[in-house]
């Protein structure tokens, strides 16, 4: 057992009868203001951390969600351009014929041949990370472009 626990057990008279002294309860208060204050300050530091690592976290997050692609193959991308065309056209089937027929129209010459098409017109003397990022940038355009027939049609 503790010493101080086995001295108050064998001497609880003393302390029953025996008041304060004096001064003990200001100092009391004292100590558990500060005890307060501090607790109060470890939980705004803490509030702080969290806040900020949720927004880290937050804005990481959107951007990943922000591309179907975050690897930005053009495979990828490929699969999503058709995809969202398919959506588009079963969601213009209600459209009046002539809006549905310009829509689809312009879904046609956005809409790639092959996930390879635009890296086959390409010279083959570019290096391979340039032919990398022509690719990325040639099928995110297009994808950005049928993001914005959708949403034409929504």
């Amino acid at each position: 057992m503790d010493p101080l626990k086995s001295f108050i057990q064998e001497n609880k008279d003393l302390f029953r009868e025996a008041p304060p002294a004096p001064g003990h309860e200001e100092r009391f208060e004292r100590r558990l203001e500060e005890q307060l204050a501090k607790t109060k300050r470890m939980k705004r530091n803490y509030m702080i951390y969290i806040s900020l690592a949720a927004s880290f976290v937050l804005i990481v997050s959107i951007g990943f969600l922000s591309s179907p692609c975050p690897g930005g193959s053009n495979a990828c991308y490929y699969n999503e351009i058709l995809r969202l065309s398919e959506e588009i056209e079963f969601n213009s089937r209600n459209m009046p014929e002539y809006r549905r027929q310009e829509i689809l129209m312009t879904l046609n010459t956005l809409v790639p041949g092959s996930e390879n098409e635009f890296s086959q017109s390409l010279p083959a003397c570019l290096p391979k990370n340039e032919l990398e990022r022509l690719n990325r940038e040639y099928y995110e355009n297009i994808y950005k472009g049928i993001k914005e027939v959708a949403a034409l049609i929504y």
